[in-house]
């Protein structure tokens, strides 16, 4: 990311990239969402989702490190 080849360096900007760009207005639209998002999760294809299975920074990091770089910016201009 911004031609970074750190791994920690890349996924503490992307971290960073991803809050700004998807950070709500304010505590009671943030409660609002999780909220939503709860309710939403327990039938996810109908299949209910543990708390085993939430987003962390390790996936997020497992992630990123399986994606090719050299790739073109997305619409909110993340790059890898």
């Amino acid at each position: 990311m911004d031609n970074c080849v750190d791994f920690d360096v890349v996924v503490n900007k992307f971290a960073s990239h991803f809050s700004a760009a998807y950070t709500p207005y304010n505590a009671l639209n943030a409660d609002e969402i999780r909220d939503n998002y709860s309710r939403m999760r327990v039938g996810y294809c109908r299949l209910p989702i543990t708390d085993e299975q939430v987003i962390s920074t390790e996936l997020v990091s497992s992630a990123i490190s399986r994606l090719h770089g050299g790739k073109a910016p997305d619409i909110a201009g993340a790059s890898i």
